[in-house]
């Protein structure tokens, strides 16, 4: 008897209209999720039926309904389920009869459920529940009479009684006949995977694929499931992490982190991530029988910190569990992770996949590199080389895993695009996903394809229609001290007393409102945990926590017995300089996409140690070369943040400790330097994360001249920036809102409403991709304190009343109130979202004001870049804007541009899409960290 248990709510109803397909033809139509009004599925075609109905008719030509009845447990006993599933038709029946939305009336109604119907005549379920169903169409007839003299309500009981009627057939599918409905149609096994082991697939490869050995193939999906899961179900966050193997297994340190989703409509809706993908992976994804409709797969943002690799990890060891539940071939270790990751997640509240997709992941970085040397790199291409790199059997062939494709589910995680910097290789890969998808969707293929990226700097469009963008969102305080309480477990698994007292004083820091900041992101709670360890003192913004952490493990190495204690102490100001110049290395090399690891070699960080001891006055070369030495051998197992690689180097476990230490960097120089650097790597997304490190250092020390330097270069960042359009697509607004986030102005009013003015400046532009991120900072903000929410309300009421920003303001008000709820916010700043336009018009601030035409004369080549240029944006056959990306080469030609765009990009918003997704992101990611270098 086929097992259902696997099948909740959703599942069931997916595996019951594919079966319907199967049974009567593509005349079957899903009616997809929401109010269905009483139909999960309908049918206008014929029907022919095999199975007695309620009057024995054996086929109906009408408009037929099936209903869905899915009882998560069903019971013991065969009256208990009966007497469940009659409460259910019973209330369907009442409402085809009662509800006037259920306008259209079925000639023919058919319920399916994972209720068995015992066969006995005259008493068993099936007669029983025929029975209860002739006899609630006559007590709607005898409720007629009921009425008495009442003609209203004998007309209304009359009608009602009509339409039971109308129904002229019910028939129904219980257990028994989906068993045999799914014996007869073996491709719905194949398209609903919870009712095949992964033996059953394994042993039937031969017949798939035709072209390979049985033992082969099996062997090498086993190897690749059984290894990863192991080797790929770890994270890593070097020694403070406290783990003598230098990893923590994913399941045993994971939450189910928040998510926000826009809906096309606005609405927004705030899940859990982990139970909204598996709840997607669940689902039958082939094309042609999918209940789900566009867009399939998903595309999951995250700020740096926010746990996007770690949740990539564990979606994927759940599936590699599910995967391989149940195989014998497993060892006492793996049959333990596949335990403790359903464990893991059930004690999350989350039920782990019944659909055992093949999962598959790839670094996208690593991936772009190596398509940069191989024009013929594909993803299909690379997932075969890692199949093949982690089995015995030789080579898998591609085409091989495609057949594989078309006949089993697999998830697909691509992680890290954030890290793919260089522009041409972005496209490459955009257009690779795409032409992944599309194959899948050609193929019928039931795939699921998951991309994770910052949201910074993410413009493209990867198919059209193919991917929902969803985005992490910060963490709840009980979230955040549950994330906590988890890693100090492992990482203080043998030191119970000092676990209790960590787990205490993160307590402690949460019950303070003022470092709700710090409890954001996984990354960040982390840290805290490990400075609570040592009773260090915090500060409630981001740079000061990852400073404090830094100096956290600068005191602990100096104070261990022995080892390089000394070297540590005596030193430290040049360890701390190594570190920074490691952190610009990287951070420049990953710009220009020279490497798929960020490690330094081992004679490349005796070169930045050389050049550190030189500038201090050492002689590395003489007197001073057992120094090098030193600091090399210390290198070679651990230098306070600098972690070795084995023979390929060393490097940072986070990535954003290495962008922390690039941001010591730019502080590292005089003032005018600082706003030289400042201003040099402002717009690029990939250095924002560093820039924000820089300013929160001048943030966190007495540094008034500093501070203002910061909000200064804010503020006049878009002026003079033509060749990247600084006027009409500024980016001093969001660095103001980034900075605000960060929580380094909280104690500066003086700099706080200049930047509020700045971030408000947002609503100038179109906002709906950062309007759900804008909403939330514009909210949070405003429940800091009465003076911020005042600021808040007279900048949307001026933009309100100038005109100038006012569909922005409307769109951010559209979704005030939900954010609101989900933030628990105030009713003062709930009022908000009744802001008015003032009774006054306002001015518009100076660098608001609309251009003027450019007057300026033109050279001749200048002039032919700007009409190609302008011809190019306002063609309406897409195509190329290759000359515009030209035209903002030359600075005249640039400036030209940037007035003679302005009115058109005002009036025809598609051509600011293009030229955000088409240009910019070529000109914002243009490498600069070479510039740092040269200068060091």
């Amino acid at each position: 008897m086929i097992d259902l248990s696997r099948f909740n709510a959703t599942s069931f109803q997916d595996l019951a209209a594919t079966l319907a397909v199967a049974h009567f033809g593509h005349g079957i139509r899903p009616m997809g999720s929401g109010a269905d009004g009483g139909r999960d599925f309908v049918c206008e075609s014929p029907i022919r039926w095999v199975t007695p109905g309620l009057f024995g008719e054996q086929s109906s030509t009408g408009y037929t309904v099936f209903q869905v009845k899915h009882k998560d447990r069903p019971g013991a006993t065969h009256n208990a389920n009966l007497s469940w599933l009659w409460s259910q038709v019973r209330d369907e029946l009442r409402d085809w009869a009662e509800k006037p939305e259920r306008r259209r009336t079925p000639d023919t109604l058919i319920f399916v459920t994972n209720v068995a119907l015992t066969p006995v005549p005259g008493s068993g379920g099936f007669d029983t529940i025929m029975m209860e169903i002739k006899n609630y169409i006559k007590k709607a007839y005898e409720r007629i009479d009921d009425a008495g003299n009442d003609e209203e309500l004998r007309a209304i009981r009359k009608n009602q009684a009509a339409r039971l009627l109308d129904i002229k057939a019910v028939y129904f599918w219980d257990l028994y006949q989906i068993d045999a409905l799914v014996a007869a149609h073996a491709d719905v096994r194949w398209a609903n995977n919870a009712l095949l082991t992964a033996g059953d697939v394994l042993a039937a490869i031969p017949t798939l694929l035709n072209s390979v050995p049985e033992s082969d193939l099996e062997r090498a999906l086993r190897a690749h499931a059984r290894t990863t899961l192991v080797t790929g179900g770890r994270i890593y966050f070097d020694e403070a992490g406290g783990t003598a193997d230098g990893g923590m297994p994913v399941h045993k340190v994971m939450v189910d982190l928040p998510v926000e989703i826009v809906s096309d409509d606005g609405q927004r809706k705030r899940a859990s991530v982990l139970r909204y993908v598996l709840g997607r992976s669940g689902r039958v994804l082939k094309p042609k029988v999918s209940r789900l409709q566009k867009p399939r797969h998903l595309i999951i943002t995250g700020q740096p910190g926010n746990g996007k690799t770690t949740l990539s990890k564990m979606i994927v060891q759940a599936h590699r569990a599910a995967f391989l539940r149940g195989s014998a071939a497993l060892s006492d270790d793996q049959r333990a992770v596949v335990h403790e990751t359903d464990q893991a997640l059930a004690d999350l509240g989350v039920a782990p996949p019944t659909f055992p997709r093949w999962p598959v992941q790839i670094n996208l970085a690593e991936f772009a590199q190596d398509e940069a040397v191989d024009l013929n790199a594909t993803l299909i291409r690379r997932i075969a080389r890692d199949v093949s790199a982690k089995s015995d059997v030789g080579e898998i062939a591609p085409n091989l895993l495609t057949k594989w494709r078309t006949r089993w589910p697999w998830l697909l995680v691509l992680d890290g695009f954030d890290e793919v910097v260089d522009p041409t290789l972005r496209r490459r890969i955009v257009e690779q996903v795409a032409e992944f998808a599309n194959d899948c969707e050609a193929e019928d293929a039931d795939v699921l394809i998951i991309l994770t990226t910052r949201p910074l700097g993410f413009t493209e469009e990867i198919g059209r229609g193919l991917f929902e963008r969803v985005d992490l969102a910060d963490l709840k305080p009980r979230t955040a001290l549950k994330y906590g309480e988890k890693v100090t477990s492992v990482r203080l698994a043998n030191d119970p007393d000092r676990r209790d007292l960590v787990v205490r004083r993160l307590r402690e820091a949460a019950a303070d409102d003022a470092f709700e900041n710090l409890l954001r992101t996984p990354l960040q709670v982390l840290i805290l945990s490990i400075i609570v360890e040592q009773a260090g003192e915090l500060s409630p913004d981001r740079f000061s926590l990852f400073d404090r952490y830094f100096q956290t493990i600068m005191t602990r190495e100096k104070g261990k017995i022995g080892g390089f204690s000394a070297l540590i102490r005596d030193h430290s100001g040049l360890i701390e300089e190594i570190h920074q110049q490691v952190g610009l290395t990287l951070q420049a090399r990953a710009e220009r996409g020279e490497t798929t690891r960020s490690l330094v070699t081992p004679a490349e960080l005796q070169d930045i140690a050389w050049a550190v001891l030189e500038r201090a006055g050492f002689k590395p070369d003489r007197r001073d070369r057992q120094l090098l030495a030193d600091i090399k051998q210390a290198a070679t197992h651990r230098l306070v943040l600098l972690a070795p690689h084995g023979a390929e180097g060393y490097g940072f476990d986070v990535r954003s400790l290495q962008e922390y230490m690039a941001g010591q960097y730019l502080t590292s120089a005089g003032d005018a330097a600082l706003g030289d650097r400042l201003r040099l790597v402002a717009h690029s997304p990939h250095w924002r994360n560093t820039w924000l490190f820089a300013a929160g250092r001048t943030f966190a020390q007495p540094t008034r001249h500093l501070q203002q330097l910061v909000v200064e270069t804010i503020e006049n960042i878009d002026e003079n920036a033509p060749r990247r359009l600084g006027a009409l697509f500024p980016i001093g607004p969001r660095l103001a809102l980034d900075v605000l986030n960060d929580g380094m102005a909280r104690s500066r009013p003086v700099w706080l409403e200049r930047l509020i003015t700045q971030a408000l400046r947002l609503l100038l532009h179109p906002v709906e991709r950062d309007l759900p991120m804008l909403t939330t900072s514009l909210v949070k903000l405003a429940s800091f304190n009465d003076h911020t929410r005042t600021l808040i309300a007279d900048g949307m009421r001026a933009r309100l009343s100038s005109g100038e920003g006012r569909a922005g303001v409307e769109a951010v008000q559209r979704i005030w109130i939900t954010t609101c709820d989900g933030l628990k916010a105030s009713t003062q700043v709930r009022g908000l979202s009744q802001i008015k336009p003032s009774l006054t018009s306002s001015l518009l601030e100076p660098h608001e004001r609309p251009r003027h035409t450019y007057s300026n004369q033109l050279l001749e080549d200048e002039a032919r870049l700007v009409s190609a240029a302008l011809g190019a944006v306002e063609s309406t056959d897409m195509v190329s804007l290759r000359p515009l990306a030209e035209a903002l080469t030359d600075e005249n030609a640039a400036l030209a541009l940037e007035m003679m765009l302005q009115p058109l990009l005002a009036t025809k918003p598609y051509m600011r899409r293009r030229i955000e997704a088409d240009v910019l992101p070529t000109v914002l990611r243009a490498p600069l960290g070479q510039e740092l270098i040269d200068e060091a």
